[in-house]
């Protein structure tokens, strides 16, 4: 249908400026969780997280058990979960690993 009104661009779009701070992000990987509850999250989209750092809490509000979920490399974190419920499978983090310079 757009292609029908000419609003597809011919060319790819170009945002200017814009730099990302991951350019290959083939080992990107999203972060699920075991366990379902009312979530609340430590860390945001952008931020910096070092292997086992405490990412979120996920509280069962039916047996009041708290899972504190690690982050289980150093990466940045891509994306997250928008939500504050979860179920076992849910996706919580989009990481990506980084890799130390030595």
């Amino acid at each position: 249908m757009f292609g029908e009104f000419d609003l597809y661009p011919d060319e790819a779009v170009r945002w200017g400026n814009r730099r990302g701070i991951v350019s290959e992000v083939s080992d990107a990987t999203w972060l699920r969780v075991d366990e379902g509850g009312i979530v609340e999250m430590h860390v945001d989209s952008g931020e910096r997280v070092d292997e086992r750092d405490s990412i979120c809490t996920i509280m069962n509000p039916f047996s009041k058990d708290l899972v504190t979920v690690d982050a289980p490399f150093d990466g940045v974190v891509l994306g997250s979960l928008e939500t504050p419920l979860v179920w076992p499978g849910n996706p919580l983090y989009h990481l990506v690993p980084t890799k130390s310079v030595a």
